[in-house]
């Protein structure tokens, strides 16, 4: 039993045909449920019930046990001096409030053996998404409405932190695109590098130096320590050109084993990131103010085709030929950078500037773009849900992240579904 069941239960059934006793025989009347609590206090607050003619108003508190008040030590918590109905599954002991005995409803007493059955079948359930086998049965607007729910809020989650992130950056988008965009382009093998790289190069010290390609790239590779040791013509002039700038901005260089170059396809390799990135900034000083003032999601898709400079077209590492080809970015990773970055920011951006056209565009990109295959997808088309866009995709990431893998299908419109119909 979880606590959660009894908010559900406590916020969901009607009693206008039973008469409800607490554990010392009094008559209770719920007049008022309340509101749920979810930060520090009560389970429910501003709660009006007639204990026994007697009206009274304040807080619910809800425990699986009696004896967890006790153990959570709410008799000593001044939040809960005004708890007016404790509300339990099982009742196992008195507990006080401010002197006196708490009156105590305990619900199992007023929950059929068949309600217990919905109950058990998902939260006993060993399938990573428990209602697994019933899903065919439920009615499509109801998934629909809980996969659009859950997809608006992982837009929300996101922007929220690309928000507080943009925050610390004096609110410069720009700077904040840049290092996203750096960041999901070396994801997962190199995040932390990365991250550990953009601590050294910031935004405006970028700037400085995106006139000038060859610049850019002693800049990135230098302050990377990937830079090797070589009489190859194009790595002794980023040499030159590093030492300049490192003279110039004092700048100490990245140990190169702090980057991951072992088991990664050729077009991961950190080193072709580097002068993609270097290439992308150089041709778009401001790419964000490009994508806000782009009208489709081709339009972005396209921008970023831009070509690595020509050393990059026969190599993904130093010194060591490849296949020739454009080696830009390719279209997979693309679509990565439009869910993960482009499109959340752009969302972010108009939530800040108070821009609805901008939010409304970046769920509109969501709803074009392709749908990703991952074991998340996958785990949902196996189940028989159409996974039709990037938009659902994500639903379905958030929908399996947040709520089937912990079991909060009290939180979820088809669990609610399954809970009242099966």
């Amino acid at each position: 039993m979880r606590e959660d069941y009894l908010h559900y239960v406590w916020t969901t059934h009607q009693w206008h045909d039973t008469e409800l006793r607490t554990t010392n025989s009094q008559i209770l009347e719920i007049l008022d449920r309340g509101t749920l609590n979810k930060d520090q206090g009560p389970d429910f607050q501003l709660a009006t019930v007639n204990i026994n003619g007697i009206i009274w108003a304040g807080h619910v508190e809800m425990h699986v046990r009696s004896s967890d008040w006790n153990r959570h030590r709410h008799q000593n918590d001044p939040h809960y001096h005004n708890v007016i109905l404790h509300v339990v599954w099982e009742h196992d002991t008195d507990v006080a409030c401010n002197g006196r005995i708490l009156p105590t409803l305990e619900l199992r007493e007023y929950i059929s053996g068949i309600e217990m059955d919905r109950y058990a079948y998902l939260f006993d359930s060993v399938e990573e998404i428990p209602c697994r086998t019933l899903i065919n049965s439920i009615p499509a607007h109801i998934i629909n409405s809980q996969f659009e729910a859950v997809g608006i809020q992982r837009m929300i989650d996101k922007t929220d932190k690309m928000i507080r992130d943009a925050e610390n950056l004096n609110g410069d988008f720009e700077a904040l695109y840049f290092q996203y965009i750096c960041r999901y382009l070396v994801t997962p093998p190199n995040t932390q590098a990365m991250d550990l790289l953009l601590q050294k190069i910031s935004w405006k010290q970028l700037t400085s130096y995106q006139d000038d390609l060859n610049n850019l790239e002693a800049l990135f590779f230098g302050v990377s320590g990937l830079l090797p040791d070589s009489d190859d013509e194009y790595i002794t002039d980023l040499h030159h050109r590093f030492r300049f700038i490192r003279h110039r901005n004092n700048f100490v260089n990245l140990p190169h084993t702090v980057w991951n170059l072992l088991r990664l396809r050729p077009s991961h390799f950190p080193t072709l990131r580097l002068a993609q990135i270097c290439s992308y900034f150089h041709h778009y000083h401001r790419p964000l103010s490009f994508i806000i003032e782009s009208h489709t999601l081709q339009e972005v898709l396209s921008h970023f085709g831009v070509t690595p400079s020509s050393y990059w077209s026969n190599h993904f590492q130093f010194s060591k030929i490849s296949k020739s080809g454009d080696h830009m970015i390719g279209n997979t990773t693309r679509t990565v950078l439009m869910i993960n970055v482009v499109v959340p920011i752009l969302y972010a951006y108009g939530t800040v500037h108070f821009n609805k056209t901008l939010q409304e565009k970046s769920l509109l990109w969501m709803g074009e773009l392709k749908a990703e295959n991952n074991r998340y997808t996958r785990m949902w088309q196996d189940i028989g849900i159409d996974i039709s866009s990037a938009r659902y995709s994500q639903a379905c990431i958030h929908q399996f992240k947040q709520l089937c893998s912990v079991k909060k299908c009290i939180d979820c419109r088809i669990g609610h579904h399954i809970l009242s119909k099966i």
